[in-house]
């Protein structure tokens, strides 16, 4: 299979990069909705027990996950005038704006049939945003092959995206108050309504402003060959163990919102503790591209992961007695996850020419599906481990907790990620495409296309 690419060092328009990483920023305004506040939703507001909600998670993002897959090889089959991936972009963000805010719906029913509309609605959000997301991140594979320009092109996006992610952590609860004056029910509602929209028109940027640039030939790929690239792509299984070991940053996440609630006794700490969050993220993220270039992907993403652990341990020696000390710790905590985001999906952009190498096919849909796949497996099963730990320390919604369940809420969000953080540099030590090995594949790729030419 052989592809046209403009010239290696081709940088991209700055109207490109922008479009792309907004569009990112508004998917991830609803993701970082339901990835901070869905489940505290569902068990303060909705009126589901923590187990419940485990289960729903586990359930509904298992099922999710395996939607991926498939988009990938629909993503990998599709041919228009508008390219492979863009279409998708134009069609989903209405849709996926209204099965938002249907999640925040509590209708007056009993228990079990608000169980039934609450997996219904979260399925039906999930299954839309598959479409949209599957090919928003493969897009950045058709954009340039410049290695250089990838990596920037994705730093800028994941920048975006995590301010994305943070933003409704921040804003959530001050605009829950403001608009339910009491009624979080009301609140939760018209909050959703106001991100949704925002998102949507965000996300239209990718479809506008951007172009398709690596051309696949009208030959679309085989099932067997989709699925070639994910069984016999080392880089690719690597990653995937990397982040399936990954998955206990997961169940933090979900649970800080709890932290803060009842640990500090103030949930109006949250938007402070996320802009923090955020401006962390944001100041560590900017160096990344630099180290890239001076160690290579996979060392930078082995000292990233080490000082993340390193923080995240030493978050929970320090305590949560001094407020001053958590602002900190916090700090610290944030400066080291976004790196790890972007070298992930360079390395994952990587395996695209690695398989393109060995079997003739691009195959970015079902690859880039791989990290769409792994962001829901990983998140149901901490969403999975989030509730049934809150169950086994002994939470109970709306009232003060005992010592256990606040002992087991902070050391869910510091030492448990922290030591799964060092168990990530096992699957990691065996990833072997670095960048010297990747530019001999492009050459190579490049050799081939001018012979068929």
């Amino acid at each position: 299979m052989t592809t046209t690419a403009l010239p290696d060092g081709y940088v991209l328009r700055s109207q490109e990069r922008y479009s792309f990483g907004f569009a990112l920023f508004g998917q991830n305004l609803i993701y970082g909705l339901f990835l901070n506040y869905l489940m505290i939703f569902y068990t303060d507001v909705y009126g589901i027990s923590a187990a419940a909600v485990a289960t729903l998670f586990l359930v509904a993002r298992t099922w999710d996950a395996l939607n991926d897959p498939l988009m990938g090889m629909l993503v990998d089959r599709t041919r228009t005038r508008w390219g492979k991936f863009r279409p998708y972009l134009l069609w989903t963000p209405l849709p996926i704006a209204l099965a938002t805010v249907l999640c925040f719906v509590s209708p007056d029913v009993d228990a079990s049939t608000k169980l039934i509309f609450a997996y219904a609605t979260y399925i039906l959000w999930s299954m839309v945003y598959t479409v949209n997301d599957v090919p928003l991140w493969a897009l950045s594979s058709a954009m340039t092959q410049n290695s250089q320009e990838r990596t920037g092109l994705i730093s800028l996006a994941r920048i975006l995206a995590t301010i994305g992610i943070m933003v409704p952590a921040v804003l959530v609860i001050p605009m829950v108050e403001l608009f339910g004056a009491g009624d979080d029910e009301r609140g939760y509602f018209i909050t959703a309504i106001c991100f949704a929209g925002a998102a949507a028109l965000l996300m239209l940027l990718a479809f506008f402003n951007t172009k398709e640039r690596v051309i696949p030939n009208a030959e679309k790929p085989t099932i067997k060959q989709s699925i070639t690239a994910l069984t016999a792509n080392r880089p690719l299984q690597m990653i995937v163990l990397i982040s399936l070991v990954g998955v206990f940053a997961m169940a933090a996440q979900s649970l800080f919102v709890y932290f803060a609630t009842y640990n500090l006794g103030d949930r109006s700490l949250l938007p402070i503790l996320m802009l923090i969050t955020v401006a962390a993220i944001i100041v560590g993220m900017l160096p990344v591209p630099a180290l890239v270039r001076r160690c290579g992907k996979k060392w930078a993403f082995t000292l990233l992961t080490l000082f993340k652990a390193i923080t995240s341990i030493a978050f929970y020696l320090v305590g949560y007695d001094s407020l001053a000390a958590v602002y900190l710790m916090t700090f610290f905590n944030g400066l080291f996850i976004g790196g790890v985001g972007i070298v992930t999906t360079a390395m994952l952009a990587d395996s695209i020419e690695y398989m393109q190498w060995k079997i003739g096919s691009r195959s970015e849909g079902i690859i880039f599906s791989v990290q769409t796949f792994m962001a829901k497996i990983t998140t149901a099963i901490g969403g999975f481990l989030g509730g049934i730990s809150l169950a086994m320390v002994g939470y109970v919604p709306n009232v003060p907790q005992a010592p256990e369940a606040l002992e087991g809420i902070f050391l869910l969000i510091t030492l448990i990620p922290g030591v799964g953080g060092l168990l990530v540099l096992i699957p990691l030590y065996f990833y072997e495409l670095n960048e010297k090995r990747h530019r001999e594949i492009l050459d190579e790729l490049a050799l081939r296309a001018g012979s068929v030419g």
